[in-house]
């Protein structure tokens, strides 16, 4: 008898212990995702919206790796160059890519108007995807056949991204920074967001990121964007997220989460991988840029084609993917 209550205080001191382990393990990761989340919350474009950061990403992170099948909404079209932007698609092929190393599987979605940028990413790493994780989606320009679309395709996720994807604005019309309507060049993606969140029976988890107040997701912060944002009573986005990740550049959001998966992985599943299976290399974010100029997108800010996102030179866009890898690694 005493032999046995010995056991069973040894068994007790073993069962706290490895639950302390585990506490102090979650933090740790915990610890990182905030760290992550700093780094991509810089506002270089000098826009406003450092005014209203969120600390989303840990649980963002948390709905993707409970998530089968995601869906990535991105593409913005400008009016100025006639082609597509190169922040949206990098960050949202980064983001794809690290959710099939983990084993699940994504549609990327986008319109006609940008689907070319989405393209020329892909161009860059179509020998690393499996057909079976990975598909490009056209949302339907015709509005007949829009709502069939919608319905069939949240009928086969559980999870839907935006990464610098437009929404509507109060008025219904889809707007650049510059309050520039561009709604005859841009198909109603936000309608996904709305089609989820009027369905909650279906379990969908929607996620946004956004640099400028326009984007799909900032509806919940509408108040904050037409106070802190120029021309933010005209463009500011009514579509509101479960989740919104606010950055300085959009792509970073993708970066971010992709390390934040990083993270949330045990060491039995990262010994299985490399590092740049989840996260992916510069030098091939560098190529899906590249890849981008010469098919004619364009950086947004600037207005023509240009090794840069945003006005920003590659350079600064490196140091934000290495900084965000030394805090993963």
């Amino acid at each position: 008898m005493l032999l046995s209550k010995k056991y069973a205080v040894y068994s007790i001191l073993l069962l706290c212990l490895f639950t302390q382990l585990q506490s102090s393990h979650s933090e740790l990761i915990i610890e990182k995702i905030s760290q992550v989340e700093k780094v991509i919350q810089q506002d270089p474009g000098n826009r406003g919206v450092s005014n209203f950061y969120t600390q989303a990403l840990f649980d963002a992170t948390q709905r993707l790796e409970k998530s089968n099948h995601i869906a990535i909404l991105t593409g913005f079209f400008i009016p100025s160059a006639q082609q597509p932007e190169t922040d949206g698609p990098l960050g949202s092929m980064f983001l794809a890519e690290a959710l099939m190393a983990r084993g699940k599987k994504v549609t990327l979605v986008t319109d006609i108007y940008c689907l070319h940028a989405i393209t020329a990413c892909y161009r860059a790493i179509q020998d690393k995807i499996h057909p079976d994780q990975f598909t490009v989606s056209i949302f339907p320009d015709n509005i007949e056949d829009r709502d069939p679309y919608v319905s069939h395709l949240l009928s086969t996720v559980d999870c839907v991204v935006s990464i610098e994807r437009v929404g509507r604005s109060a008025d219904g019309s889809y707007r650049t920074m510059r309050a520039l309507d561009i709604t005859q060049k841009t198909a109603p993606l936000d309608d996904l967001f709305l089609y989820a969140q009027a369905h909650p029976e279906m379990h969908i988890t929607t996620i946004a990121v956004g640099d400028g107040g326009n984007e799909i997701g900032m509806g919940g912060k509408q108040s904050e964007v037409k106070q802190y944002i120029s021309k933010g009573e005209l463009i500011a986005c009514i579509i509101p997220a479960d989740h919104l990740i606010v950055t300085g550049v959009s792509n970073w959001g993708g970066y971010a989460l992709a390390g934040a998966l990083w993270c949330t992985m045990n060491e039995q599943e990262k010994n299985s991988r490399s590092l740049d299976q989840v996260y992916a290399s510069n030098e091939e974010q560098f190529l899906m840029l590249k890849n981008m100029i010469d098919a004619d997108c364009c950086d947004g800010v600037l207005g023509k084609p240009a090794l840069s996102v945003d006005g920003l030179s590659w350079d600064i866009h490196e140091k934000v993917l290495n900084e965000i890898r030394a805090i993963i690694q």
